[in-house]
């Protein structure tokens, strides 16, 4: 970039330069005719001192820079940018990193993973592992507590359980004709109210 640079930067001071000795014969040209048509008309020769040096110019240009070259940026993964590495007009090559991905969140979603594949490594060896005296004792109370349910049904209920659900069948029974007779004394007052006749004031 920078040796195009130099290139165009010394055509445009010699473009300048040829402009400048181009103007210099346009105006000094007519003199130069018109000095030397005076000399020779009177017959006087003028001498002038002539110089060799270095000729300069200055140059002014505007306009845009553009990169010969373009790429975006494709991340194999997404994530929040944490810092950037290079800078506008860095030279990069293959390989070199550009910027940093901010690693907290994938660090707790690691964490997170590693603590779930622990309890699940738990859980396998849990149910792997032979039970125990304690888990035996447990399971044959539980067979037994569920044997003797299905004996007692097996065997119908006894007296006092009949009696029991005899006397809460009455019960039952008297709230049913406790609730009918209210029923039946709102009903009737009802009635009586609507069916007086209504005085005139």
């Amino acid at each position: 970039m920078k040796t195009l640079w130099q290139q165009r930067k010394k055509w445009i001071i010699a473009g300048a330069a040829v402009l400048v000795v181009a103007l210099a014969f346009l105006v000094a040209g007519p003199l130069l005719f018109m000095t030397n048509a005076t000399a020779t008309t009177s017959g006087e020769i003028e001498r002038v001192e002539v110089f060799v040096g270095d000729l300069s110019s200055e140059a002014t240009a505007s306009g845009e820079l553009t990169a010969r070259q373009r790429a975006a940026l494709a991340p194999l993964t997404t994530g929040t940018v944490d810092e950037v590495l290079v800078a506008v007009g860095d030279e990069v090559g293959a390989g070199d990193p550009l910027l940093r991905l901010d690693t907290a969140g994938p660090t707790r979603d690691v964490a997170t993973a590693r603590q779930a594949l622990v309890a699940q490594e738990a859980s396998l060896e849990d149910l792997l592992a032979p039970p125990t005296a304690a888990d035996l004792a447990a399971a044959e109370a539980a067979v037994a507590s569920a044997q003797a349910q299905l004996d007692d049904l097996l065997d119908g209920p006894s007296e006092t359980e009949v009696a029991a659900a005899e006397a809460q069948l009455r019960a039952a029974q008297a709230d049913l004709s406790a609730a009918s007779a209210r029923l039946d004394t709102v009903q009737s007052l009802s009635l009586i109210h609507i069916s007086e006749p209504t005085r005139p004031y």
